[in-house]
């Protein structure tokens, strides 16, 4: 799914731990061309906003409870093909990683990666519809 203009990636933040998306939303929210449209605090929120609104990135905590991270990216795929998920987690495991990419995560970042890394993943998912694994 290659992006053809330059409009704004527009980015949700899925992750139980709300000092981790107030953190991220300040930090990728900086970069000129990305916009945070919003934060929800596990799978059931995400649920209720996609109704409102759709991004075109999302960025997926994978250890949430009751519905993890790859479950959740298994439903966007199943029902939002227009949209990027990219697994974000504090593990830096390959089960994980293997998790999130055959549930149909575009890429995995690590919660500890550098902004440049974050911004470069984002990037290359949204202009070439895939990263696997450029982060």
């Amino acid at each position: 799914m290659r992006r053809k203009n330059n409009k704004n990636v527009k980015i949700l933040i899925v992750d139980d731990n709300q000092m981790v998306s107030l953190a991220t939303s300040a930090m990728v929210g900086s970069i000129n061309n990305f916009k945070i449209i919003g934060m929800v605090t596990g799978a059931k929120e995400m649920f209720k906003f996609l109704k409102r609104k759709i991004p075109d990135i999302i960025l997926m905590d994978v250890s949430m409870i009751p519905i993890d991270g790859v479950e959740a990216t298994k439903y966007i795929q199943e029902n939002y093909d227009e949209i990027s998920v990219i697994g974000f987690s504090a593990h830096d495991c390959s089960v994980y990683k293997d998790e999130m990419i055959n549930a149909g995560a575009r890429d995995y970042l690590l919660k500890s990666n550098a902004l440049p890394e974050i911004v470069n993943c984002i990037n290359n998912v949204w202009k070439n519809g895939l990263g696997i694994t450029t982060c």
